[in-house]
């Protein structure tokens, strides 16, 4: 009976898209503990939850925010939540700021959260991954401009692991 129930349960999963079985490898990291330039599922950033969502469906790209708004998620969009379509909300600093790894100038992505729902957001910010409206946050990054963008699947695709090590985050 539970083999049944796994084979149903797999049959299922194969019907889902690329897109929602992304969105629903990054939903397994809610709850887990905030932890600056970490992927894993004990420790994971906001880039990290992006990578790890990516990792764990075969694609081996660790990166940071701003380089996931310019590189992947690169298609202007609406802020409409859309199941078939991976979509984030990066939050862009309008003003220099600092990071445990340096300064960081104004332009650069310093957040990056997924849309799970109309005006929801899902992020990796301290102390845990967690759900967040998106109007409670915005006092967050109040010097900072939210830009919502859709992944490009084949920016992903044609990346062939260049993301994959990068130094700066090793």
């Amino acid at each position: 009976m539970i083999f049944r129930a796994l084979n149903l349960w797999r049959r299922k999963e194969e019907k889902r898209s690329l897109s929602q079985r992304f969105m629903d490898t990054a939903l397994l990291y809610s709850g887990t503990k905030y932890g600056w330039g970490k992927e894993n599922l004990q420790e994971v950033d906001c880039s990290g939850l992006v990578s790890g969502a990516f990792i764990l469906n075969g694609f081996p790209i660790r990166t940071t925010a701003n380089e996931f708004l310019t590189k992947f998620f690169t298609i202007k969009t609406d802020m409409k939540f859309e199941d078939d379509k991976v979509k984030a909300i990066f939050f862009v600093a309008k003003e220099n700021y600092n990071t445990p790894s340096g300064d960081r100038l104004a332009g650069y992505a310093r957040h990056v959260g997924l849309l799970v729902g109309d005006g929801v957001i899902f992020s990796a910010v301290n102390p845990y991954a967690k759900f967040e409206r998106i109007d409670t946050i915005e006092d967050r990054y109040d010097s900072s401009d939210m830009i919502v963008r859709e992944l490009d699947w084949n920016a992903v695709v044609n990346d062939g692991g260049k993301y994959a090590f990068d130094p700066d985050l090793q």
